[in-house]
């Protein structure tokens, strides 16, 4: 059996460190406590991160407002005008529809919201 009061502080640490670096995140989080102590540690900058749009959601932005500025003609990707719309779904005085491209295969939904009403005229009784 080996003799462990000769190891060292030092020589511990760095054992551990090597197997902590051998390890996913998700398998250190499943140790027990390790959770808690960890997302008390971070708490804060995970929720600037979460706050901070992705780059993603930044380009995605800059897409809806131009598909918007050109009447949603457009693919918000390629600009294709080849779109196929489903039938629009109504629930309250919100609809929305769902979009794809047939040229390179990008989906979403369009929203509408009843803004106004035109034309009204009373009905015979």
């Amino acid at each position: 059996m080996p003799d462990y009061s000769k190891m060292t502080q030092e020589d511990f640490n760095n054992i551990l460190t090597n197997i902590l670096s051998r390890q996913t995140g998700a398998q250190l989080l499943s140790i027990p406590g390790i959770y808690e102590v960890v997302s008390e540690h971070f708490n804060n900058e995970i929720l600037e991160e979460w706050e901070e749009p992705t780059i993603e959601e930044k380009e995605n932005q800059g897409r809806i407002t131009e598909y918007l500025s050109r009447g949603g003609n457009n693919c918000l990707f390629c600009g294709s005008t080849d779109l196929d719309c489903d039938p629009m779904d109504v629930d309250n005085n919100i609809a929305w529809q769902a979009i794809s491209c047939n040229f390179c295969k990008a989906t979403w939904q369009d929203q509408y919201k009843l803004i106004d009403v035109d034309r009204l005229e009373r009905g015979e009784k």
